[in-house]
């Protein structure tokens, strides 16, 4: 008895050439509320899109999404020096150490700023490991960051 292939998934309204651009516009401009590590692979093949206004809405929603944490990195970079105390310090470490983290796993970052994005955050992890070793999120970030090196 022959088997029958099983049915691929139509391709995203988004990404569908045949369909009206405001349509598409409309599509993509309702997927900025989704998070970036679902949308980012979708916005990444729209750079590519035949439509200026779709490729630059795409680029602008992944250019903000990574502004917005770099922001937080180098507003906790100027905190890390102030924060006098082994608590805060080692809080301002493990938010930094999230934060690039952030980058790499919503995938706004490649080839050899994502490299430097993973070193970075496991510099801060081994500081703030140094401050409180049997910190089970400290171990499990640092497990994440290594595996996707």
């Amino acid at each position: 008895m022959p088997t029958c292939p099983p049915p691929t998934a139509p391709a995203p309204i988004v990404l569908d050439p045949d369909t009206p651009a405001e349509v598409r516009l409309r599509s993509l401009v309702a997927m900025q509320t989704m998070p970036m590590r679902t949308v980012g692979p979708l916005l990444r093949k729209l750079l590519r899109d035949p439509s200026e206004d779709l490729r630059l809405l795409a680029y602008g929603m992944l250019d903000g999404a990574e502004k917005n944490i770099n922001t937080l990195i180098a507003s906790e970079l100027e905190n890390l020096d102030k924060k006098p105390g082994r608590a805060l310090r080692l809080n301002s470490l493990r938010h930094l150490a999230e934060l690039h983290w952030e980058l790499v796993y919503s995938g706004l970052v490649q080839g050899d700023v994502r490299d430097h994005a993973i070193a970075s955050a496991l510099n801060y992890l081994r500081e703030a490991r140094q401050l409180a070793h049997a910190d089970a999120g400290l171990w499990l970030l640092r497990a994440r960051l290594l595996q996707a090196r």
